[in-house]
This record gives structure tokens, sequence and C-alpha cells, in this order.
């Protein structure tokens, strides 16, 4: 299949990776950015490519007027410090697993579960397919079957901002699927493009019970393959909430911090996701809330876990 049958076209004039659909916009100088308002804070969610501080000044003039408090949630180490110097506090979230592309050869110990997942899959005559988009609508009822029986198992309801969900799946750039002998979808994982890099984010990644042992191995491995193979530079498996948080965090949002991580790694666990996503030899890329004012991080960190928590649907 010829990849620019699969690349969509992502030309959408925003400035922020990671946006979804439910936010409000901020548009200037022909550019845009979405941002979710939870409270008095203005949430936006990834790090600023290719704009000028002159466009962050008018956001920020933007929310004064509307008496909000800027929050960029998830951006990276060259955005922590640009927002540094422009005196924004600083808050550790976690980490970002980012794959370098162009050295990933699946040779030694490192690389030892992604090679016997595509061994595994071969004996089982398991298959990988790109579904191109014109094409998602003979199998969306099928991949939301699987998504929905994923999400039984679980004890909270789906969350949402920075975490896929399927609604966001639904209109991802790319959609790589794994089929059984018979034909059968027993899994699926979805990708969008890295603004101003040769790159691609992983969004959601779910499969049905039962299955291959390894089958997101064998997803994850072939789709980085073909980001290989297509010539991008880096991929992205997404960040680990509060992955080494502690070393950068200090005083009181430290012990806070302490309690949020004892309680939500009981219901979420990071460090078996850390652990899943270090099998494909990342570089772990910091990741960092940056907060317009000099109040209270713990209020906007809250702020943050609200947004996350999706309304439920009728």
């Amino acid at each position: 299949m010829n990849r620019n049958d699969l690349f969509v076209n992502s030309g959408n004039g925003m400035v922020f990776h990671q946006q979804k659909s439910w936010s409000e916009s901020f548009e200037i100088f022909g550019m845009s950015l979405n941002y979710k308002q939870i409270g008095n804070f203005a949430i936006v969610l990834g790090s600023p490519w290719n704009v000028s501080g002159e466009f962050i000044t008018n956001f920020e003039q933007f929310c004064n007027k509307s008496k909000l408090i800027p929050v960029f949630c998830g951006i990276n180490s060259i955005s922590k410090n640009f927002f540094d110097k422009r005196n924004y506090q600083i808050l550790k979230l976690g980490d970002e697993a980012i794959i370098d592309l162009p050295s990933m050869d699946l040779k030694g110990r490192q690389w030892r579960s992604s090679r016997s997942a595509l061994n595994r899959a071969k004996k089982n005559k398991l298959t990988f397919q790109w579904v191109k988009s014109n094409k998602r609508n003979a199998i969306i009822n099928e991949i939301c079957k699987i998504s929905d029986e994923w999400l039984q198992k679980r004890s909270l309801p789906e969350l949402g901002f920075v975490m896929g969900t399927f609604q966001d799946a639904r209109k991802s750039d790319l959609l790589a699927i794994a089929r059984e002998s018979d034909g059968t979808i027993c899994g699926f994982a979805t990708w969008n493009p890295i603004p101003g890099s040769q790159g691609w984010m992983l969004d959601l990644m779910r499969s049905k019970d039962n299955v291959m042992n390894g089958l997101n191995d064998f997803l994850l491995t072939k789709s980085l393959l073909f980001f290989q193979k297509s010539g991008c530079s880096i991929a992205s498996l997404g960040g680990v909430p509060l992955s080494n948080w502690n070393s950068e965090n200090q005083g009181i949002t430290r012990k806070f911090m302490d309690i949020i991580f004892e309680y939500c790694n009981i219901v979420y666990p990071f460090k078996r996701l850390w652990n899943f996503k270090e099998k494909f030899n990342p570089h772990w890329q910091p990741m960092y809330l940056a907060i317009g004012s000099k109040g209270s991080k713990i209020l906007p960190l809250l702020a943050v876990f609200r947004a996350c928590i999706l309304p439920k649907s009728n």
C-alpha cells in the first residue's frame, strides 16, 4: 500500500499538537490553538511549535481579559525553558516515551519482546493492516465492540484530554488493525502526526480478551517498522503520568503528588504502563505543566485531573 494513501492531510492550522474536538479555540495571526476551560483555568495540551512569543502574549492577554489563567499541559523541556523565561511556574508531570526510528534495528536483548511478538504472530497467522480513511466505515462496528468490551473490564469510565478516546480514534490520521487467521479483528491502534516533526504519536490501542500474548507488541512493532521505512524520524508512545515526578517537585506540591501517586497507581497502574513502553527502547522525555500565575500549583493540577473525566453519555 502506498504511504500517501494512508497519510491523511493534517494541515489544520493548529500550533499545538494533541488537539481534541472538545476544545474551545483562540485564533490570531492566521494561527489557532485549542484549550479547555476548567474553572478559571484555560488548559492547552501539548508543546508549542513554530510560534512566536507574540502569539503567546496575545493568548495571555486574551486569558487576562477573560479572567482565565493559562496552563500548558504536557510540554517538553524546550517549551519548559520558553515558559520559564516568561515567569510561569513549572511542575513535573511525568515522562514521554520517544522512539528514535533511524537507529531502531530490533537487534539485541532489548528488542527481544518485539521479535518474539513478530514470530508468534507469524506462527498464529495474524496479519497487520493499515485501514484507509475511506474504508473505515466497514470495520467501525467491529472495533467499536472491541473498545466497549475493553472498557467494561475497567472499573472507571473512559478518560479523555491527555488520553486518547474511541471518539478521537474515529478521526485519527492512521488506523492499524491486527486480524486473526479467520479475518476477525483482534486489536487496533491509532496514530496522529506530531506537528513540526517527521513523526507520529500513538493515540489509542485496544485489543480483545483471550488473544495472542504480545498482540500489542505486535501492533506497535509493525507500526514502528512502517514509520521507519517511510523515512520518519521519531515516534511517540505517549506519556506515563507521574513517572519520575518526584525528581523535580518539592515542598507541599511534592507531598500532594505523593498522595495522588498512591491513589492513582491503584486505579491506573502507571508502573505497568512504564514497563510496557520501556520494552521499545525509548528515550524518556520529561513532560511538564506550565502555570501562568504565582498562586497554588495544586489547583491547576486538579483542574487537569478534572479535564480528564469525560461527561457521561446519555
